[in-house]
C-alpha cells in the first residue's frame, strides 16, 4: 500500500486494501464445472522447437530469402509487377489486382505481399525478455548455425501470416472451408532467438489466441518448419488460409504446452464492484 501511495498524486491516498471482498466475489461467481482452460477468454501456448529441425534437407536448392520468395512465388505480386511494366511501356492493360467487386481477394493478397516486403527487416530482430532468461542461456549470434538466420526469418514470416482472423480448416481435422467454426483469431505469434537448454538449442514459439482447434498449433508449426527449410513457399501458406484444400504436415506433440490463460472479468454490473467503487470514491473525497 505504501508503494502504491508513492506513485499517486498528493491529493489521492489509499488508506486500506480489502482483498477478501474481491476474492470472495470471484469464488462465489464460479460453478463446480468451471475450468480455467476451457472457459478463459484467451490462451497462450508455447512450442519448444529444436533448432536442428530447421536445417535444410540434403540435395535442396539454395533457400530463398523472404523477399525472393515473395517476388518469385506470390502470384498476385508477380501479376501486379507485370502490370506496372506494361503500364510504363504505354500498353493499355487492366490492373489484375484492382480492388473491385469480385476481385477483393486478389487485392487483399497483393496488399499482404507488399506488407511482408515492407517489414522484412523485422523478421531478423528479437528482444529477449525475462522468460527467455529463465528458460535458458542465450546463444551469441556468431555461434548460430550457418543456416539459422535465413531459416529463422522465413519461419517468422510464415508465422506472421497466421496472425488475425483466418479460416484454419486446413489446420485441423473434420472441418471444411464452409464450417464457420474453422474461423479463429490469433492475437500474436513470436519466435525467439535460440536458447540453450540442456546442451540443446531451441526456439520458443509463443502463440496467443482466443481459441485453438485440434492439432491447429502442431500443423502451424509443421508448415512453418517446411517454409523455414525451403520446401514450401509463403504464397502456399497464404492460400491454405482460404477456401481451398491443402494437406499440411503436423509437428510432434512433444514440446507443446499451455503456458498461460487469461480470464477477463467485467465488474461494472456486479453489486460487489459497485460497493468497491463507491468505497473508493468515498476515500478519495475524504483525502
Amino acid at each position: 500500500m505504501e508503494r502504491i501511495n508513492t506513485c499517486l498524486p498528493p491529493a489521492i491516498c489509499v488508506f486500506s486494501i480489502i482483498r477478501f471482498v474481491l476474492d470472495a466475489w470471484i469464488i462465489s461467481s464460479t460453478t463446480k464445472n468451471f475450468n480455467a482452460k476451457n472457459f478463459c477468454d484467451r490462451r497462450q501456448y508455447e512450442y519448444l522447437l529444436p533448432v536442428y529441425a530447421l536445417e535444410p534437407f540434403k540435395g535442396a536448392e539454395s533457400v530463398k530469402t523472404v523477399a525472393e520468395d515473395i517476388k518469385s512465388s506470390w502470384t498476385e505480386y508477380r501479376d501486379y509487377e507485370e502490370y506496372l511494366e506494361q503500364k510504363e511501356k504505354g500498353t493499355a492493360v487492366e490492373n489484375p489486382c484492382e480492388n473491385k467487386s469480385g476481385n477483393q481477394q486478389r487485392a487483399k493478397s497483393l496488399v499482404l505481399a507488399q506488407h511482408i516486403l515492407e517489414i522484412e527487416g523485422s523478421f531478423t530482430e528479437y528482444t529477449r525478455d525475462a522468460q527467455d532468461d529463465a528458460f535458458g542461456e542465450a546463444l551469441p549470434r556468431e555461434q548460430w548455425p550457418e543456416y539459422l538466420p535465413l531459416a529463422l526469418s522465413r519461419l517468422r514470416a510464415c508465422m506472421s501470416l497466421f496472425v488475425g482472423t483466418h479460416n484454419f480448416h486446413n489446420y485441423t481435422v473434420g472441418k471444411t472451408a464452409a464450417d464457420a467454426s474453422a474461423q479463429r483469431h490469433l492475437l500474436s505469434i513470436t519466435v525467439s532467438d535460440p536458447v540453450r537448454i540442456h546442451d540443446e538449442l531451441y526456439l520458443r514459439v509463443r502463440l496467443e489466441g482466443q481459441s485453438f482447434m485440434l492439432h491447429q498449433i502442431r500443423k502451424m508449426i509443421g508448415i512453418g518448419v517446411e517454409v523455414a527449410r525451403g520446401r514450401c513457399d509463403l504464397y502456399s501458406v497464404n492460400c491454405s488460409l482460404s477456401r481451398g484444400n491443402m494437406i499440411t504436415p503436423m509437428a510432434p506433440s512433444t514440446g507443446l504446452f499451455l503456458d498461460k490463460v487469461s480470464v477477463e472479468i467485467d465488474f461494472t454490473n456486479s453489486p460487489c464492484s459497485l460497493s468497491i467503487i463507491g468505497s473508493m470514491q468515498m476515500i478519495l473525497r475524504r483525502s
